[in-house]
């Protein structure tokens, strides 16, 4: 007989017991193989915990076992699964690349093949199957860490985009913007892991005083993108964020660093990338194109990197402060 036979009652005898057992042992296995168990108990996040009746046997997982599973919540990174208390195995899409935030949401239901010490998802997912299936963004507002996900191609083009944060103003002079910092990395010019700094603020006051320079934002030491100088102390410029380092002089109507006030009766300028300066009259406010706006006559400036509006010798809330800065990332 070949090993797909089965023994039946037209079977030629006689048959042995140990050759009937072995038989049916080696149908069950495979059997058992090819079926998709379904998971129950299923709980947690990013690290899945669930349990399987039968449990697994002797052998744990083998390659080509599948499982069904329905998720209990959205995951806001890479997954693992541990099954009836064995270690967890990595969860993967379908190509063998970590899944990103939000594959996976409560009551979704997928199928799950364990191959090479991993579990696939063979179900389609939400969020696109890996990072680098199309464009992904991330956003931080705090201070944090990016993760590099795995599996990106070496010449995977990265877009960082640092934005300093905004300044405080007084009652001479609004606050002016945060300047930007743009930069294209290769994947493999990148750590795993990038410490991200979003710079605060700068804090704005009720008298005539001069203010002190605003956060600088950076992505590691690769990037960084530099908090507004301080608001003079007299009625002359403030200082924006300058493009390749801290203002120390009024700058421009420019693209990548901060808009400024120039003195009494100059103008209030704008920025592309950068921040927006704050106004000194109503209305007259710095704008940017791809960061925050100056914040009006007392207002505080508008995140991530707009200088605050100047604070009034009557009526003011004060003291106004210049807003949060900010790191974005493409992929």
């Amino acid at each position: 007989m070949g090993t797909r036979d089965i023994f039946s009652g037209s079977s030629a005898g006689p048959i042995p017991g140990p050759s009937f057992l072995d038989q049916y042992a080696m149908h069950m296995a495979a059997l058992y193989r090819a079926s998709c168990f379904p998971l129950t108990g299923v709980a947690g996040v990013n690290t899945i915990t669930a349990t399987l009746d039968p449990p697994l046997g002797a052998s744990g997982l083998i390659d080509g076992m599948r499982f069904g599973i329905g998720w209990t919540s959205v995951n806001t990174g890479g997954m693992t699964l541990s099954i009836g208390g064995l270690p967890p195995v990595p969860v993967l899409d379908a190509k063998g690349a970590t899944l990103v935030p939000g594959a996976v949401s409560a009551g979704l239901r997928s199928t799950l093949e364990y191959v090479g010490g991993a579990f696939r998802v063979q179900s389609p997912l939400l969020a696109g199957e890996t990072i680098g299936a199309g464009p992904f963004y991330w956003q931080f507002d705090l201070s944090g860490t990016w993760t590099k996900p795995p599996g990106l191609p070496d010449d995977r083009a990265v877009l960082v985009h640092a934005i300093g944060a905004g300044g405080g103003s007084n009652r001479y002079a609004p606050g002016a913007g945060g300047a930007c910092a743009i930069g294209v990395f290769r994947a493999i010019q990148l750590p795993s892991s990038v410490a991200i700094s979003v710079g605060a603020g700068g804090l704005g006051r009720t008298d005539f005083g001069g203010t002190a320079a605003a956060g600088d934002s950076t992505f590691g030491s690769l990037l960084t993108g530099y908090g507004a100088g301080p608001a003079s102390a007299s009625e002359a410029a403030n200082v924006p964020g300058a493009m390749f380092g801290r203002g120390t002089t009024a700058g421009w109507n420019s693209v990548l660093g901060g808009g400024y006030y120039v003195d009494v009766g100059g103008t209030t300028n704008s920025s592309w990338y950068g921040g927006g300066c704050g106004a000194r009259t109503s209305g007259a406010v710095g704008r940017s194109g791809m960061a925050g706006n100056g914040g009006n006559v007392n207002q505080p400036g508008n995140a991530p990197g707009g200088g605050a509006g100047l604070y009034p010798s009557v009526g003011g809330a004060g003291p106004l402060n210049g807003a949060r800065g900010e790191v974005r990332i493409w992929i």
